[in-house]
């Protein structure tokens, strides 16, 4: 918010000078976006590509010490894909004690899903961690889509694998977005895009320094103000990511032990049935859910119609403000009512 300063004349000099640098950021990011999407999303590699085939890249980002939630996922809901339908790698810290960094070679060295982040832990540098992540992917491996998620989850990837088959591999995003006015932007905690937006990120930021980037703050709000200047599909989740942003969708999933034989533990056995994902889930509620609906899988399920946040949301909700959380993105207004303009 800014106020007037001094008498009418400064004030109005003020405002046309913000007016002046609004529009001229507009017309920068503009050209950019326009230099951009006119180049191919995805660039043929030159040499002899030996990277492995596969329809999804997982990448969870972990603590060091987690190795509990990470252990559930392996001997959880990771055993409803095979090698050659996803690759999981558990994203953590290069910089721990001697203890932990032992700890995590060995872990490494059992399981072979363990890759050390070069980079500052804990809760900084949240840009810089999403972008080593889709580094990593493609570098790698050639994927259809890209998944980012975090350790405390429970993900029913045997029906996120049969629903890929039928949604778009280009230009493709899937989360779940935050109906606010200010901040209508995907949330952090599920992530999943096409391959060629991951490199259309990588090249903007990395390559070519055209997106406007904050590493500091999170991906997801980096990436709320590229989907407004983006031409993406959009599947906003809104009814089956249970995640704690606009309230959970469940009770059941959020607690500490699951009761046998309990309401609880029949709808814990559904859970697959009705959405997709989970957030925030402990180590035991997520072994005990992958118990109760590993018995229960289907092998056709109803796939719902793809619905954006200009659909889910209502229109005075539809409306981003970069600045609000960042130092250095925008601090300006974007609208449906403008970006449908």
């Amino acid at each position: 918010k800014i106020a007037p300063m001094g008498d009418g004349r400064s004030w109005r000099s003020q405002q046309r000078r913000i007016v002046a640098g609004t529009l001229i950021f507009v017309i920068l990011v503009g050209l950019s976006l326009g230099w951009l999407l006119r180049r191919p999303w995805v660039t043929p590699r030159q040499d002899q590509d030996t990277r492995p085939n596969l329809p999804l890249f997982v990448a969870i980002g972990s603590a060091p010490g987690n190795v509990k939630l990470r252990n559930a996922a392996r001997q959880g809901w990771l055993r409803w894909a095979s090698e050659t339908e996803v690759v999981c790698f558990f994203f953590t810290d290069l910089e721990v004690d001697a203890e932990t960094d032992r700890a995590l070679q060995d872990e490494h060295r059992s399981h072979g899903d363990i890759v050390r982040q070069p980079l500052p832990g804990g809760y900084t540098a949240f840009g810089r961690r999403a972008l080593y992540q889709l580094r990593y992917a493609v570098d790698h491996y050639n994927f259809t889509h890209f998944l980012r998620i975090d350790d405390d989850s429970f993900l029913c990837l045997h029906r996120l694998l049969y629903e890929l088959r039928l949604r778009p591999t280009q230009r493709f995003f899937w989360a779940k977005f935050w109906c606010k006015a200010g901040r209508n932007r995907a949330d952090e905690n599920f992530m999943l895009m096409s391959q060629d937006v991951v490199r259309f990120v990588l090249r903007g930021v990395e390559e070519t320094s055209l997106l406007p980037f904050d590493e500091s703050v999170t991906f997801a709000w980096n990436f709320g103000l590229w989907t407004w200047f983006l031409n993406l599909t959009v599947l906003d989740d809104i009814d089956r990511i249970d995640a704690q942003q606009q309230g959970y969708l469940t009770d059941y999933m959020h607690g500490e032990t699951i009761e046998s034989n309990s309401e609880n533990a029949t709808r814990a056995a559904q859970f697959c049935h009705r959405y997709i994902y989970a957030h925030h889930v402990n180590a035991q509620i997520s072994t005990q859910t992958f118990e109760l609906t590993n018995s229960r899988i289907s092998t056709l399920y109803s796939v719902p119609p793809l619905r954006s946040n200009k659909v889910t949301c209502s229109r005075s909700q539809l409306s981003y403000i970069p600045g609000r959380h960042s130092k250095t993105l925008p601090s300006i207004i974007v609208s449906a009512a403008e970006s449908e303009e």
